[in-house]
């Protein structure tokens, strides 16, 4: 199984670009998953993270276009974005201890992303 995993929309990008051949070529079913959210443009989402809203959203973008570029070939391509808060560090910076007690764990994504990955591609 090949399996691409990508949380920046740079990476994801040129990585995805070069693998292309190699998961076109693959017969083990091949996915490349990122970490993108839904698209939704509410002003609330830019006003005080424009930049790296843009950014998520151009992943976002990547997923539904190489979706539909890779269907035929069999590679299945999905963004994974949870419902909820995720405690992690980053979340602690922002919100401090309080903060986790209202998010899931990071178990969550990967009980997804395990889920999503071992489906068929096609």
């Amino acid at each position: 199984m090949i399996i691409l995993f990508f949380e920046y929309l740079w990476e994801m990008c040129f990585s995805s670009k070069l693998a292309i051949p190699y998961l076109r070529a693959s017969k083990k079913n091949p996915h490349i998953m990122m970490l993108s959210p839904p698209l939704n443009m509410r002003a609330r989402w830019f006003g005080d993270h424009c930049g790296y809203t843009m950014a998520k959203y151009g992943m976002s973008m990547c997923v539904l276009g190489l979706s539909e570029e890779l269907r035929k070939d069999g590679v299945g391509v999905n963004g994974l974005w949870p419902r909820t808060g995720i405690s992690t560090a980053a979340m602690d910076m922002l919100t401090g201890e309080e903060g986790a007690n209202n998010c899931r764990t990071a178990d969550i994504m990967a009980d997804a992303a395990y889920v999503m990955l071992t489906r068929d591609a096609k």
